[in-house]
């Protein structure tokens, strides 16, 4: 068992995508507390809902997760990673697919969200981000001096 001895917390865990969680995290071991209201904005994983959804859009998900955001919360969070091509699943691009990326910003088109950019080529990745979204009205680029 992968998990065995380790404990998780599932925020969230009451049910839904939370609940199957708590239930496949106990399944391989772990010992699960699970917290159904904790009144904590979600975080959206698009690397994560990429390899482990349940056929939902990535649209559909950050809206579900902007839900929970208040707006003394500020604007829902996207950590924004995708798949290395050809590697093991779970393993993080080395750069960002500019394609993949717009693709991403117009289908989450209708959510407003502050993004981070998980990539392991970092500011070279950001930049070209930047670069792509700076026609979305969504992003404010700060100018250069």
């Amino acid at each position: 068992m992968k998990f065995t001895g380790k404990v998780a917390l599932v925020t969230g865990g009451g049910r839904g995508i939370g609940a199957e969680i708590a239930r496949n995290l106990a399944r391989d071991g772990a010992t699960v507390a699970v917290s159904a209201r904790t009144g904590i904005p979600v975080l959206f994983d698009a690397f994560h809902h990429q390899i482990h959804n349940r056929g939902e859009s990535a649209a559909e998900a950050l809206r579900l997760a902007a839900l929970t955001w208040k707006e003394v919360d500020g604007l829902p969070m996207v950590d924004y990673s995708q798949p290395a091509p050809g590697r093991a699943m779970g393993s993080h691009a080395a750069s960002i697919d500019i394609g993949r990326f717009r693709r991403f910003l117009s289908e989450t088109n209708r959510v407003d969200f502050d993004v981070m950019l998980e990539i392991k080529d970092k500011e070279k990745s950001a930049l070209r981000a930047a670069r792509a979204a700076r026609h979305d009205p969504r992003f404010i680029a700060a100018a250069s001096a």
